[in-house]
């Protein structure tokens, strides 16, 4: 067996979602060589995403083991102690981290992640938070609105950004075809309607695949982004949305609407977390006044609607970075008392959604 190419092979099949070949590929990859790093590393990733959590730290522990100099490796390892609540555990395999000569754990700061951890275990803060957006959302979830829209709009295509569970992605009906982006997906429903799943970062999708080939030629009729939860990456998403667009398009932004400035932070601190993805709004009503931006007011965090799309306008494309450094210093704080006009918002009901529509459904 040549490892380079089986190493790269079952990489392909990890990232295009094709986990039992990766898995296979990779396990082969272990009977020759038990100690490969990325090996372990990436059974434990997919273990991770099914739920496999004592198979996951068992890798994810052999692949520090077998490389303690990779700080990939143990930020995978460290957030997966936390999200499991071994605290004292993670401490540990932190300081052994550090022992190693690793001080790079860049993807998040590990004091902060431990702060993180600790505050996830925090059930009142928790309780407290789902219980002030069930108060501040009466009326139709966000779950029960995706499912309108699908209905209302019958799409010929359909897009959605961070799939999951695939629990919204499963409202689509044929004869819709559907593609739906995550990096890790857990897709854990039925899905009735023509569906690709693609494993992968929305950005890597974008630079790699051409969706209206994908499509068959066809461009984007509705698309739901509920990604990171960051405005730069809900910006960048939806300038690569617009480009595969046409002027009838529907967009929706999930996490739209926080609730505090702790569940708006920009960095995760709470179990219950909305991020900044809220500052995409003020910034596409600055930066193209030709769209037409509404919000519903729905459980849990709120569902912008964006419509009046343009595929030919790139003024978004061409200054997306300076528009990135400019909103990043912007806080929650400075909207907090005009949040509600700051998003547009309407009313949580069919009659104030459709009127919202009426451009799109007219003809």
């Amino acid at each position: 067996m040549n490892i380079s190419d089986t190493l790269h092979e079952a990489i392909q099949h990890h990232s295009t979602g094709d986990h039992q070949e990766a898995l296979r590929l990779y396990h082969a990859i272990l009977t020759v060589q038990p100690d490969h790093p990325v090996a372990n590393h990436n059974i434990a990733v997919i273990a991770e995403n099914f739920g496999q959590t004592d198979t996951a730290l068992q890798f994810f522990n052999a692949a520090v083991q077998a490389n303690p100099q990779e700080p990939h490796f143990w930020q995978s390892y460290l957030e997966i102690l936390v999200r499991c609540g071994h605290m004292e555990q993670a401490q540990t395999q932190l300081k052994a981290a550090r022992a190693a000569g690793v001080d790079d754990l860049s993807l998040q700061p590990p004091e902060a992640l431990l702060a993180w951890g600790a505050q996830m275990q925090d059930t009142n803060l928790f309780e407290h938070h789902l219980q002030a957006a069930t108060e501040h959302f009466p009326g139709t979830p966000y779950t029960d609105w995706l499912d309108w829209f699908h209905r209302t709009l019958k799409p010929a295509t359909y897009l959605e950004i961070g799939v999951e569970t695939g629990q919204t992605l499963q409202q689509a009906q044929p004869p819709t075809h559907c593609i739906g982006i995550d990096p890790q997906p857990l897709i854990s429903v039925n899905l009735s309607a023509w569906t690709k799943i693609y494993a992968q970062t929305s950005d890597d999708f974008f630079r790699q695949h051409s969706i209206q080939s994908l499509f068959d030629g066809a461009r984007i009729d509705f698309c739901f982004i509920d990604g990171y939860h960051s405005f730069d990456q809900a910006l960048r998403d939806f300038v690569n949305v617009e480009a595969n667009a046409h002027e009838k398009s529907v967009v929706l932004f999930h996490d739209i609407y926080p609730i505090d400035p702790s569940t708006a932070a920009r960095q995760r601190h709470t179990k219950f977390w909305v991020g900044d993805t809220w500052k995409v709004i003020p910034l596409l009503k600055e930066q193209r006044p030709d769209l037409s931006i509404t919000t519903i007011p729905t459980y849990p965090s709120g569902l912008a609607m964006v419509t009046g799309l343009n595929p030919n306008n790139d003024a978004l494309r061409v200054n997306i970075q300076t528009l990135i450094e400019t909103w990043t210093t912007v806080e929650y704080q400075d909207y907090a008392d005009i949040m509600p006009s700051t998003l547009n918002l309407i009313e949580n009901r069919e009659s104030d959604v459709l009127a919202a529509l009426q451009g799109v459904l007219d003809g």
